[in-house]
């Protein structure tokens, strides 16, 4: 499991998060929104995705060449096992 937290202008918030909506609904099984909304400190838009196995190469390629995307971090999220979650 890996999830993508993308930041870009606020101005372009709505936009952005419909863009991601309507890609999300066309892979339900693949990819799902966790989170969006706007930093305090810079006002800036963000939306976090999580991908159910490894983010697609072609969307990392997409987001670096994206003029609207500010930035982006991929990072893993561990899976616990029970004895884990018991502790």
């Amino acid at each position: 499991m890996q999830d993508v937290h993308i930041t870009f202008p606020v101005e372009h918030f709505h936009a952005m998060v419909a863009a991601f909506e309507e890609q999300c609904a066309a892979q339900p099984e693949d990819v799902a929104i966790l989170d969006f909304g706007c930093s305090y400190k810079r006002e800036r838009g963000y939306i976090v995705l999580e991908w159910r196995d490894t983010v697609n190469p072609a969307f990392i390629e997409h987001l670096s060449a994206e003029g609207n995307v500010l930035d982006f971090t991929v990072y893993g999220i561990p899976c616990l096992t029970s004895e884990q979650a018991a502790v």
